[in-house]
């Protein structure tokens, strides 16, 4: 569906929140940062670990910034800085 739409899709947003399987390790399943990262992390997205590549300029990542606004998920903003933002 995304690549069908391609040029109209401003950006998609990965929620990594309420969805245990991936909120943690932050590196590994929501950055990516493995020999292969998982097809549903950010680098996977980007690399096309899926089949096909979406553009890291059209890629966000999701997280609430309160804790009480997920059951599961939440990070810290100084994590979100180091792990996510930085590399």
């Amino acid at each position: 569906m995304l690549r069908r739409a391609g040029e109209a899709i401003d950006w998609i947003t990965v929620q990594y929140y309420n969805n245990p399987g991936y909120d943690a390790p932050v590196a590994s399943h929501i950055v990516g940062a493995t020999a292969k990262p998982r097809a549903a992390s950010y680098a996977g997205i980007v690399a096309g670990a899926h089949g096909w590549a979406w553009p890291a300029s059209k890629t966000m990542v999701g997280l609430p910034v309160y804790r009480d606004d997920a059951e599961n998920g939440h990070l810290p903003p100084e994590t979100v800085r180091r792990a996510i933002v930085c590399p």
